[in-house]
């Protein structure tokens, strides 16, 4: 990563876990343990019947959550936008 990319990506990041219970040095290490990913439009960060095992924070752009009924018709559940942590409690079992 560019020094540039990596400023705007500690800087996000930052923001993100703005808690003054951290000090400067976990901080630095949660955001050295980030790893940024893109996806395209369309396209699903969680395939049907498995578990999440991680939590990915939105740098921009806007996540649809969604179930199936028991028609297999899909419900949205929730939207995550832009500088939110991405949890879907029902992904976890």
């Amino acid at each position: 990563m560019e020094p540039k990319e990596r400023d705007m990506k500690d800087s996000f990041l930052k923001c993100i876990y703005n808690q003054p219970q951290l000090s400067h040095d976990e901080l630095e290490l949660i955001i050295h343990a980030h790893t940024q990913i893109t996806f395209d439009r369309g396209q699903l960060l969680l395939e049907k019947g498995k578990c999440a095992n991680d939590y990915p924070i939105i740098e921009s752009g806007l996540v649809r959550a969604f179930t199936f009924d028991y028609k297999e018709d899909e419900i949205t559940t929730n939207f995550i936008g832009t500088q939110q942590i991405l949890i879907e409690v029902s992904s976890l079992f």
